[in-house]
């Protein structure tokens, strides 16, 4: 899924957060998006339980304005990833926010050691989380494993794919060309990929792909396009940029996906026969046409294609707009071959 925050547990317990307090943990949301769950790793349950969102307003960079409250749940028993939705989704500009939780019984959760990385104070469950978050809170040299999932807002007809994923932590193997469906509702030229992982890999390198659909069966067959090599793909999401802009049909179906030479894990949601893994040696490079008889695959990561609209062609020209041409030729300019032909008429 599109994510900002972190799951990733440390080895410290800390409670989350303490009986009838708010405590919160500050990350980047680095594009725009509509915010729908938040994800809390426990080693241990609480009572009932929000999860909280605010905004970084405070002084210096410290929780401000309130800007969500997740419906309320009861977290029972031992280790578990408790996930809080929020309905209607809280919509985000980019910036910075405080993730957590509010509570009227604490839980445990192991975490990650960072300077003043947990902020918290007093406020009684029954009485709701307070707006603001309240002056000089106590702070915690903790960070909670904790991260929200979003659906990105992105323009109209500029991309095709998957912009939310679900929430189950799924593998890509490493040497693995892995791909899934797409069949845009526009025409777009595309000029990058976009990805969104569980986590940071530093060494790991990762070109993104795109092929068309004429393999056996409908499978993928030509590879029409790869992205530049990102080295080093961070947690969240990650910019692919294609080595020249491609066009991409209304109605037609295409794949695109990632080439990676180190296993990486991306949330997932659940599609019977989405897509297709392929076991290709990442220093070959994406193979031109995809390899035969590939392993189906039923999950969809928050993965998708975007750049500009495109036009729908043939344009329809009117007898009157016609009429209105005053030229003596026109420019034309087709769009997959990049030639310019001038045409007379009259």
């Amino acid at each position: 899924m599109a994510t900002f925050g972190n799951l990733n547990a440390g080895s410290t317990s800390v409670q989350t957060p303490p009986t009838n307090n708010k405590a919160v943990s500050k990350f980047t949301l680095d594009r725009a998006g509509v915010v729908d769950a938040v994800s809390v790793v426990f080693t241990a349950g609480s009572g009932n339980t929000r999860a909280v969102l605010y905004d970084a307003t405070g002084v210096g960079g410290l929780p401000g304005a309130r800007v969500g409250v997740s419906t309320a749940r009861g977290v029972g028993g031992g280790a578990q990833t408790a996930v809080f939705t929020f309905s209607p989704g809280v919509t985000l500009s980019a910036g910075d926010y405080w993730l957590g939780l509010i509570s009227d019984s604490f839980g445990t959760s192991n975490c990650v050691a960072l300077t003043n990385g947990i902020a918290f104070n007093a406020n009684t469950y029954a009485s709701g989380a307070s707006d603001p978050f309240g002056a000089s809170p106590s702070m915690a040299n903790f960070r909670y494993p904790v991260n929200a999932g979003y659906t990105p807002t992105l323009g109209a007809g500029t991309y095709a794919g998957e912009t939310r994923g679900g929430e189950t932590a799924t593998d890509i193997l490493a040497n693995r060309v892995a791909v899934f469906k797409v069949i845009p509702t526009t025409t777009i030229s595309a000029t990058k990929l976009t990805v969104f992982l569980a986590n940071t890999y530093a060494s790991a390198k990762v070109k993104g792909v795109i092929y068309d659909a004429t393999g056996s069966g409908g499978t993928p067959g030509t590879l029409l396009r790869a992205t530049a090599e990102l080295t080093g793909p961070l947690i969240n999401g990650n910019d692919l940029t294609l080595t020249s802009s491609l066009i991409l049909n209304a109605g037609v179906t295409y794949y695109i996906g990632v080439h990676v030479d180190t296993q990486i894990t991306v949330y997932t949601r659940t599609a019977a026969s989405s897509g297709y893994s392929a076991t290709q040696t990442y220093a070959s490079g994406p193979p031109s046409t995809y390899p035969a008889s590939p392993t189906p695959t039923n999950e969809v990561p928050a993965l998708w294609a975007s750049g500009t609209g495109s036009p729908t062609y043939p344009i329809t020209v009117t007898a009157t707009q016609a009429t209105a041409v005053r030229s003596s030729y026109l420019i034309c300019v087709p769009r997959q071959y990049g030639q310019v032909e001038s045409l007379t008429y009259g």
